[in-house]
């Protein structure tokens, strides 16, 4: 594109010439803080940002020249609040725009890939062109996306034309569902409740009385025995079954004690 012909003057043209100066601003009274707070938010403005991408970038082509910084942002700014209330016609817009540029650089790199002779050269440019129109079709599904919403894939889609609709998709188990009855005993899976009524005595084995009454006895005789004989071992005095000590009892000595 040639570069704008800046001979020409803002007045010839009858327009103002395009302020060059970031509407960055202070206000009077502020103190140091403040100021410094309200330059921060006026650098890191999104429209800003743009602004200044929008300026480098069209510094090759020229148009940076006719470029009015303030009226630039104030135009971003309305875009970025035209989104913000609902309005997408811009972005779609843009995004079919996109899709057009990607589409020509898509058959522009067709066209020199097929030109070439050597097959580094002829691959170089069709992975290009394919990338290209990778991205092409990336943009159109955005721009489907943002005017219809995304595409939901669901398994099941009940209709119905006003009235009420149930769905039923298997049987769900709830608190209230009775368990059916065993097959075999025919009787309910819960334990029987317990009515407060004792069981009867047992009857009890005769041939086994005889045999707790004398090995009984005897096994509590023999362990009481050997209990004593282990205190007399240890060097402590005879005691009773009633807690006093036996007459005549005497610690073990120490030569008891090795034999």
């Amino acid at each position: 594109m040639r570069r704008a012909d800046k001979s020409r003057s803002a007045k010839a043209d009858g327009v103002f010439a395009p302020r060059r100066d970031y509407p960055i601003y202070r206000v009077e009274g502020d103190d140091r803080d403040a100021a410094g707070k309200r330059t921060g938010m006026q650098i890191t403005a999104p429209e800003l940002a743009s602004a200044r991408v929008v300026l480098a970038t069209e510094r090759a082509s020229g148009l940076d020249d006719l470029i009015d910084v303030p009226g630039l942002m104030a135009a971003i700014r309305g875009y970025a609040l035209a989104v913000v209330d609902g309005d997408l016609a811009r972005s779609e817009a843009m995004l079919m725009s996109q899709a057009t540029a990607l589409q020509s650089l898509f058959v522009r790199l067709v066209e020199r890939g097929l030109a070439q002779n050597a097959l580094p050269q002829y691959e170089a440019h069709m992975r290009l062109a394919l990338k290209a129109q990778s991205q092409c079709r990336a943009t159109l599904q955005a721009l489907t996306e943002l005017k219809h919403g995304p595409a939901v894939f669901a398994r099941q889609a009940n209709v119905s034309s006003g009235g009420p609709i149930q769905v039923n998709n298997g049987v769900a188990r709830t608190r209230d569902t009775e368990i059916a009855p065993n097959q075999l005993s025919g009787a309910q899976h819960e334990l029987p409740a317990n009515r407060g009524a004792t069981a009867g005595a047992i009857a009890g084995d005769t041939s086994m009385e005889a045999l707790a009454a004398i090995d009984g006895a005897d096994k509590h005789r023999r362990k009481a025995a050997i209990r004593e004989t282990r205190i007399q071992g240890s060097g402590a005095a005879k005691v009773s079954s009633s807690g006093k000590p036996f007459e005549g009892a005497k610690p073990m000595s120490l030569e008891a004690k090795r034999r």
